[in-house]
């Protein structure tokens, strides 16, 4: 993670997954218990008729099982929804009920017909808002935590006042955790790139072999990631250049991210794309403010630029990490050859 995101801890849609952890946790009750005597259950949906519906019809199907089935669900439901807990692998993971077969494709079917439409019932709308909940969600998301997406660093996320929202990641897919596929802390708003190019379905706590792994967990990360480049060299005009993210994290957990995310591969076309532009900017700025171009002058304008002018921080401008990387790279470098090649008769292309 290249910045630290916030939870958007006060949104009603919070609501649905305290109806739902009411709901899993009466399952066990002895004998056949009714929705309309769960007063607190009701005084959650807030007589919301849609929803007592299908937490009725719900309910059915599981009070047609044992016991030991009952609380396989209850247990399954718990532990799916620790979600940090899970990436962390300070518990072990419960999957033992098969989505695809008998009452777990039935209970399946409840969670993917209320994705997104539950979180969207009026009763989670904020007081005095006529938008959609979700959508008002995504809002304040992007408002405390910045446009850019901090998966990849280099795109932004939909504009949240347009007319639809982005994307909302389930970050535990919900192919394989249906359970925590309406709880907020699971659902990241994550760029169009990183949520459909690259994470798809991924199930994050395994690898493709099934081996089981721990993984990232967004909103836990204190301190994100360092970009640096190093090592740029030109070969019959292929760039050839290293990205390095440094980390307090285990190199294991950095890896697996690059895995799914494809971070390090992403930036290298990112950084070739941009890097003509950014360069003939800064060479027309030099030549307004300082006077006639010299590798050496333009290296230090460079690194002051990346020092005093780049807003590492700002979160409205896309690939900010990228170019101060760059920027710092090419004003400290001493190396003849990259002087020559990404400075030299570049900056007289643009006199």
């Amino acid at each position: 993670m290249f910045y630290t995101i916030e939870k958007v801890d006060d949104h009603p849609c919070i609501g649905m997954q305290s109806i739902l952890n009411i709901f899993f946790q009466n399952i066990l009750s002895t004998g056949n218990w009714s929705i309309s005597k769960q007063h607190h259950l009701l005084q959650a949906a807030n007589g919301n008729t849609t929803l007592i519906k299908d937490l009725r019809k719900l309910n059915r199907k599981i009070n047609s099982k044992n016991n030991i089935v009952k609380q396989t669900i209850n247990h399954q439901f718990i532990n799916n929804n620790k979600i940090e807990e899970l990436c962390f692998g300070t518990i072990p993971l419960e999957d033992n009920i098969k989505w695809d077969i008998d009452f777990g494709k039935e209970i399946k079917s409840f969670f993917d017909t209320s994705y997104p439409s539950k979180l969207d019932l009026s009763i989670f709308k904020r007081t005095g808002c006529r938008i959609k909940p979700t959508k008002r969600f995504y809002q304040d998301f992007i408002l405390k935590n910045g446009h850019v997406c901090p998966f990849c660093s280099i795109l932004t996320h939909k504009n949240p006042f347009g007319k639809k929202r982005g994307d909302f990641d389930h970050y535990l897919d919900k192919t394989h955790y249906p359970f925590s596929s309406l709880n907020l802390d699971n659902l990241i708003p994550m760029c169009t790139e990183c949520n459909q190019d690259y994470k798809h379905t991924d199930n994050l706590l395994k690898t493709s072999s099934g081996i089981k792994r721990k993984f990232i967990y967004p909103y836990s990360i204190t301190n994100p990631f360092i970009l640096v480049i190093r090592n740029m060299d030109q070969d019959n005009m292929n760039w050839k250049f290293n990205i390095c993210i440094f980390s307090n994290l285990d190199y294991n957990l950095l890896h697996d991210f690059d895995d799914v995310f494809n971070i390090g591969d992403r930036i290298k076309r990112e950084l070739s794309k941009r890097y003509d532009k950014w360069i003939k900017e800064e060479v027309k700025r030099y030549i307004i403010t300082q006077g006639p171009l010299s590798i050496n002058g333009f290296k230090k304008y460079l690194l002051d630029v990346a020092k005093n002018v780049i807003d590492i921080n700002d979160r409205t401008i896309e690939a900010t990490l990228l170019q101060y990387a760059l920027f710092i790279y090419l004003g400290t470098t001493i190396n003849e050859e990259v002087n020559d090649i990404f400075l030299g008769s570049f900056l007289f292309n643009y006199i």
